[in-house]
């Protein structure tokens, strides 16, 4: 099959905008459109060598990705591949990081509420569309300000998206030992089932979505640890600290609800983002 051949020669790279498991972001000019994006080029993955079959791989999660078009997720413009492998070219989206905000003070109630629904909605139309984000955490939620001050929030790296239809597939982000295997995530927001070698579902995406909003309303991770181990020991060791002792000021609905999500079994959580969206309490 043929791919698209895009050449990056139309973006002009001016400088990096930041570095993970599975590839690079820069901040790219393109020349045609005369206007910033960003670029992601594309590391290899899954054990996977830079030929042909790992491109159409990249080139068909891309196309997926293309088709969900949602103000909460990241626009994906263009895909193409050079020597150098694969690349995507992304909206630039100028703003603040989750956990760049968060060090300055725990969200506020109000604040909290768009946070949560609109992460939300913009995960519900990417699992719509047979997407798993697979690498969910505060440095992949990006925050902006509209002209008039309101909240936007848009979900970032889906770059490294998998396609399922039936949304069961294994998460592949940053390598972490196991004793039988390799187990593929990031540690402080992976669903414990991931330690225990079950594929990636809508649950344990919710229950990362768990650990990130526990996150942001009291400015520290719900399991913690000094080593790698010690985090997967405290994710497998069942819920954190209620979220209600540490802030008295949120509704008990709201605190139990993130807490539904922090479930150490999968079947206690929702089922779906859609459910736990629905659930979501108005007050």
């Amino acid at each position: 099959m043929q791919l698209p051949s895009s050449s990056p020669v139309r973006y002009r790279v001016e400088r990096s905008l930041g570095q993970g498991g599975l590839g690079e972001v820069f901040l790219a000019f393109d020349q045609r459109l005369q206007r910033h994006v960003a670029l992601k080029r594309l590391s290899d993955s899954d054990g996977a060598t830079a030929d042909g079959s790992t491109h159409e791989r990249a080139w068909r999660e891309a196309i997926h990705l293309a088709a969900v078009q949602h103000p909460n997720v990241v626009t994906v413009y263009d895909f193409g591949s050079d020597a150098f492998g694969p690349f995507l070219i992304m909206e630039l989206v100028r703003g603040e990081t989750l956990d760049a905000v968060v060090e300055r003070g725990a969200f506020p109630l109000e604040d909290f509420r768009v946070l949560a629904r609109q992460t939300l909605e913009g995960l519900a139309a990417a699992h719509k569309a047979g997407l798993l984000h697979r690498d969910l955490k505060p440095a992949n939620i990006m925050l902006k300000y509209g002209p008039t001050h309101e909240l936007q929030v848009k979900i970032l790296d889906f770059g490294i998206a998998r396609f399922s239809p039936d949304l069961d597939v294994p998460v592949t982000t940053a390598m972490i030992a196991a004793p039988s295997r390799t187990v593929l995530g990031t540690v402080e927001f992976m669903a414990p089932e991931r330690f225990e070698h079950q594929p990636l579902t809508q649950r344990g995406e919710l229950y990362a979505l768990g650990c990130i909003f526990y996150y942001a309303l009291t400015g520290h991770d719900p399991f913690r640890g000094g080593t790698t181990e010690e985090i997967i020991s405290s994710h497998l060791g069942g819920l954190p600290a209620p979220l209600q002792e540490i802030r008295h000021d949120l509704p008990a609905e709201i605190c139990a609800w993130v807490m539904r999500l922090l479930s150490r079994e999968p079947q206690d959580r929702p089922e779906t983002v859609q459910a736990a969206l629905a659930a979501f309490p108005e007050r």
